[in-house]
């Protein structure tokens, strides 16, 4: 990259242009980032010119609009007016075609710019994993979020995360959430999952929430973590290695300890595995199909009264066929959404 001298007469097309600045665009990493902070502090002058080229270079490609000539034509009657002294004769408008493109592109800027300001600002997010996917979100204050297969998350605008880290999540995902300072009070700002049955509120920690068939699982791995009901309000405090079960059907919630290696099975999707210790078959199909969006069909001598142990990978949908296939000795068949199994020829 250049040196910060070379930067110092830059206006804001001359960023546009700039062969270090686009690849930020294109590319932003944590080494580029700290590269253009590192110029503001030596050149603050910049920063207007920079911010500009920023929007531009952002909002103007993916918000461009096409303008017709009807239009163009309504807009040139509307504004040249405007923009000719009194004392000055009106252009002929057959000789100033490129008034007329200069308007629009112009409109078009402030309309690109606008759009992008909205959607940057006060747009919410959402974001959907598709069967046997794995995603990993960074949101705005660094935390991170991975989400398992067949999950939902959604984030408030930029806007409102200033006030409230609050996140809806339908699935599971694991949460390592950074500590936020709140700049006049200096207190910690709560982060919060709300699940449809409980919300889990932390300040910062490493957590894993399932939320799936009216159920919220919290897995604590680390630092602390309050969880409450919606139904009845009740506060749980976790402590690292434990897990906390709601059943809203059951309408009870229950504290368990958590081994090591159990602990290690119910978050290891993050290494798209998943981790089955002697499980019953009931239970593996309800897995199964949260993750590849399949029924299994487990009918019949080689599955009665059996119990699985063994690892299924998440996102291959084939290779956990075969897995099973081998294990109980039968050949799997595919209709529609259903998985049958039959004997071996």
């Amino acid at each position: 990259m250049k040196s910060y001298a070379d930067y110092i007469p830059y206006k804001t097309e001359d960023f546009l242009s700039d062969p270090d600045f686009k690849a930020w665009i294109k590319n932003p990493t944590p080494e580029s980032h700290a590269y253009w902070r590192g110029l503001f502090r030596t050149h603050p002058h910049l920063r207007e010119h920079f911010e500009q080229a920023r929007i531009l270079a952002l909002g103007l490609e993916s918000s461009w609009i096409e303008f017709s000539e009807t239009y163009k034509n309504q807009l040139f009657d509307k504004i040249i007016p405007q923009l000719i002294p009194q004392e000055e004769k009106p252009v002929k408008r057959l000789s100033s075609s490129w008034t007329k493109w200069a308007v629009a592109a112009s409109v078009a800027i402030l309309v690109a710019t606008g759009l992008f300001s909205y959607n940057y600002y006060f747009q919410s997010k959402s974001y959907h994993t598709q069967f046997a996917q794995i995603q990993t979100i960074t949101l705005y204050d660094g935390s991170t979020v991975s989400l398992n297969a067949n999950s939902h998350l959604e984030i408030p605008s930029r806007y409102n995360w200033a006030n409230s880290r609050t996140v809806k999540l339908e699935g599971e995902a694991y949460f390592v959430v950074s500590k936020l300072v709140e700049n006049t009070t200096k207190k910690y700002i709560k982060f919060t999952v709300k699940t449809s049955n409980a919300r889990v509120e932390v300040y910062g920690t490493q957590f894993n929430v399932y939320a799936r068939n009216n159920q919220t699982k919290v897995l604590l791995d680390e630092g602390k973590v309050e969880l409450v009901e919606n139904q009845t309000k009740k506060q749980i405090t976790m402590k690292p290695g434990q897990l906390v079960e709601v059943n809203v059907i059951k309408s009870i919630s229950k504290l368990i300890e958590t081994p090591i290696e159990e602990a290690k099975q119910l978050t290891s999707w993050k290494q798209n595995l998943l981790i089955f210790n002697e499980v019953s078959m009931e239970d593996l199909k309800i897995r199964f199909q949260e993750v590849y969006g399949l029924e299994l069909i487990l009918k019949g001598e080689a599955f009665d009264n059996q119990a699985f142990k063994g690892e299924l990978p998440v996102n291959n949908l084939e290779e956990a066929l075969l897995i099973l296939s081998t294990t109980f000795g039968q050949k799997p068949l595919r209709d529609g959404d259903k998985i049958y199994f039959v004997p071996k020829e």
